[in-house]
């Protein structure tokens, strides 16, 4: 799991205590304070998600089309 991963786990089980800012946060899993902020409130999504958001083929279909170029 990344630290970013693990820091938000945290955030959310409020290891720390509550109304305890991010920055501590950060600095405990030594993570950049503004990304966590982002993923922490669903602006920035990891990049695995991106990823996948911006595929034009489902992976069935990409699975398919590379057997169709290897049968040329």
């Amino acid at each position: 799991m990344g630290s970013i991963k693990k820091a938000i786990k945290a955030m959310e089980s409020r290891e720390l205590g509550y109304n305890i800012p991010a920055s501590k946060y950060a600095t405990k899993y030594n993570v950049d304070q503004v990304t966590l902020r982002r993923r922490w409130r669903g602006v920035q999504a990891p990049k695995e998600t991106k990823n996948i958001a911006q595929q034009n083929l489902t992976p069935q279909q990409e699975l398919g089309l590379v057997e169709y170029i290897k049968e040329l």
